[in-house]
């Protein structure tokens, strides 16, 4: 039988106009003081109630990083919702991130609404924001378009509620249909490993109902659905469409963003989980390519979750030079062990790095016998500095040539002592005796030579400028002819 389900919502913007203090408003918990740097370090999602038009109605909150290394797990977190809230300053309008943010709704094909956040300051000023956002081609209700928009303040939750009701009016006018007595599929939003429970997944079910006795398969990985809890941890028998639930149990850590489906038996779980995994590979990671001489900076990436590591490996394509390029040797979930420094131990030069991960004690001592670079970090921005100022050590120097001057042969003396003797005009620079020239006829290099010594007005002289004429004593195999010119470089290390 089909129904219409409860709406997954995510909430994007710029890093500092207000997600989590909005999310934190409306679930009534605190996420913001605990998380480092004032960013959400990872996607979850929540359940909440709206009581609207007499009746409560459920929806489902993904919680989307906000800051910019997060954008690869941020479109993941597009790609499972249904409908988007773009969130904006009413003190600073539309700014970069707010811009990608609403690429990222956009490539998702999601309707979405508009909500001007910061009301309560006295700096706000929403026509002007509105105004912004149209300048980014966002027409809102009241200004010249048909988006919906709500103006409201996520400290103090004035307008909230009236959020709310217009992203269920969205969801109904977008229609969301399921059938809650089909097996349950959907995405997986989030993976992590943990030492005492194992692999578990925050799985959000678009469609159908997962019940205890299912398997659940995903992108290179299964598990039988022994235990289900909700988004506040508490055991339930099953969820139902547009429910967020963890599963714990599974086989391998699923890809986060992956599709996940249901299936009776424990084969049929496995053999969809190889051609789930298939299908991932085309789900292509931010790639780097670089020369064939560039320099390798082998990199070890542990993270408390995989989108932050798949933030982390988003990133690091940002260091990519034609002379030196990170390569990520393997990425994982979980605290750094012996197995990942050996790993790194065996590509010379190769480091490990850890995102909100302990490096345990055997790793440690291993680390240091071997000599192998370990560091952890809390904030993702900190990590991605540290391998830049890292990638810029290990880039190998370059000798280019710089040119240093130019002039033109004017006149042919003779020779002197082995050495030809030239009339010239500096056309730009400056000509240093010793410099290393190129002698180009009709803009075609033809040989190279050296000044052997310089002469302004039969002075004897170490350099010329622009302008001057000058006696060269000019040492080159090939003849110098009039008309000639002459390039004097400089070889300069990068």
């Amino acid at each position: 039988m089909t129904t219409s389900r409860p709406p997954v919502v995510v909430i994007v913007g710029h890093i500092d106009h207000g997600k989590s203090t909005l999310l934190d408003f409306i679930r009534k918990s605190d996420v913001v003081s605990g998380e480092a740097g004032g960013i959400t370090q990872r996607l979850g999602a929540y359940e909440v109630e709206r009581e609207r038009d007499g009746s409560r109605r459920k929806v489902t909150f993904i919680d989307t990083p906000g800051h910019e290394a997060f954008r690869a797990t941020r479109a993941r977190g597009a790609s499972a919702a249904d409908v988007a809230i773009l969130l904006v300053s009413a003190e600073d309008g539309v700014k970069p991130q707010t811009l990608e943010a609403l690429g990222a709704i956009k490539d998702a094909g999601l309707p979405f609404v508009v909500a001007i956040n910061k009301m309560d300051s006295q700096r706000a000023d929403a026509q002007k924001t509105k105004q912004t956002l149209a300048d980014a081609e966002v027409f809102v209700e009241g200004y010249g378009g048909d988006v919906a928009v709500a103006e409201i303040s996520a400290k103090t939750g004035a307008g909230v509620p009236e959020l709310l009701d217009l992203v269920l009016l969205t969801a109904d006018m977008a229609g969301l249909p399921s059938d809650p007595s089909a097996p349950a599929q959907g995405f997986v939003l989030e993976a992590s490993k943990d030492r005492t429970k194992g692999v578990s997944a925050t799985l959000v079910i678009k469609d159908g109902t997962l019940r205890l006795g299912d398997f659940v398969a995903a992108a290179g990985a299964s598990s039988p659905v022994r235990r289900i809890e909700d988004s506040h941890g508490k055991a339930i028998e099953e969820a139902t469409p547009g429910q967020p639930a963890a599963v714990i149990g599974w086989d391998a850590v699923p890809a986060a963003g992956s599709p996940f489906t249901t299936h009776e038996t424990r084969d049929e779980a496995e053999a969809a989980a190889e051609t789930l995994a298939d299908a991932e590979k085309k789900f292509v990671h931010s790639t780097v390519e670089a020369a064939a001489d560039a320099a390798t900076l082998g990199i070890v990436i542990r993270a408390d979750y995989l989108g932050s590591a798949d933030a982390i490996e988003h990133e690091l394509a940002k260091l990519t030079t034609d002379r030196v390029r990170p390569l990520v040797l393997a990425r994982d979930t979980g605290d750094i062990s012996e197995a990942d420094v050996k790993r790194a131990a065996a590509t010379p030069g190769s480091v490990v790095v850890g995102f909100n991960v302990r490096v345990d004690r055997q790793a440690a001592t291993l680390a240091e016998r071997d000599g192998v670079p370990v560091k952890t970090f809390g904030i993702i921005y900190d990590l991605v500095d540290w391998l830049a100022e890292l990638a810029k050590s290990r880039t190998p120097k370059r000798t280019a040539e710089v040119t240093r001057g130019e002039m033109s042969v004017i006149r042919i003396f003779g020779e002197d002592r082995g050495a030809q003797v030239i009339g010239c005009r500096v056309l730009s620079g400056e000509i240093v005796g010793g410099d290393e020239v190129r002698m180009l006829r009709r803009d075609e290099q033809i040989a190279r030579g050296r000044v052997k010594g310089l002469q302004k007005q039969r002075i004897p002289c170490e350099r010329v400028r622009e302008g001057d004429e000058c006696g060269v004593a000019f040492d080159c195999k090939l003849e110098a002819a009039t008309g000639d010119r002459l390039v004097a470089i400089t070889l300069v290390e990068e």
